[in-house]
């Protein structure tokens, strides 16, 4: 059964449920897409942000010889109602959306 996508959520997953996940040992103990996750998450940007660009470097980790159609492909799920990131603040959640945000 599939997690519900509460408000204010995000969901990512690391391969869409209908492709597989790769692995490679040249990445020694992270999986292809937390090697590229640990690569953005610094970043000061937007959430959905960050994972598109995580999204599109698994992408184009793709080796020689595997086909697209064959490639793991991330996913999120996002019900996010305002824009948010990793650095914004964390305010109860009985107050409104910081206006102090970023994004």
């Amino acid at each position: 059964q599939p997690l519900q996508n509460k408000a204010n959520t995000i969901i990512s997953y690391a391969c869409n449920p209908q492709y597989e996940a790769f692995e490679s040992q040249a990445l020694a103990s992270n999986s292809i897409f937390l090697t590229h996750f640990l690569r953005h998450v610094c970043e000061m940007q937007r959430v959905e942000d960050l994972l598109m660009n995580v999204n599109a470097a698994v992408y184009k980790a793709r080796p020689e010889g595997v086909t697209v159609a064959k490639w793991q492909k991330p996913i999120f799920i996002s019900s996010l109602a305002h824009p948010a990131g990793l650095h914004d603040r964390v305010i109860h959640e009985d107050s409104r959306f910081a206006s102090d945000n970023q994004f």
